[in-house]
């Protein structure tokens, strides 16, 4: 017998804020412009579960010729989200 699931995926910061956030296109472009003009190293800090803002960022660095360094502190294993995001979404990552 085969059985349907639904599944919902939500971000709880800033839920009792009223209003709207801005998409996650916007961002990426936001992160695009800056990390384009800034010169030296440049360090961003995010949730790992959002796998479309480390995208965002990993685009960012491909299309600036940047190298990626990825670091993790935290319990659920930042290779596992990464495994996830390349199954699944367009960019690639090396180990």
């Amino acid at each position: 017998m085969m059985q349907t699931s639904v599944q919902m995926m939500s971000d709880s910061t800033n839920v009792l804020s009223p209003g709207r956030t801005i998409s996650e296109s916007v961002v990426a472009d936001a992160l695009l412009r800056r990390i384009s003009a800034a010169k030296g190293r440049i360090i961003t800090t995010q949730f790992a579960s959002n796998i479309h803002r480390l995208g965002s960022v990993k685009a960012a660095a491909d299309l600036t010729g940047r190298k990626l360094v990825w670091f993790s502190n935290f319990s659920f294993p930042l290779r596992t989200i990464i495994l996830v995001f390349q199954r699944n979404l367009t960019h690639s990552f090396d180990f």
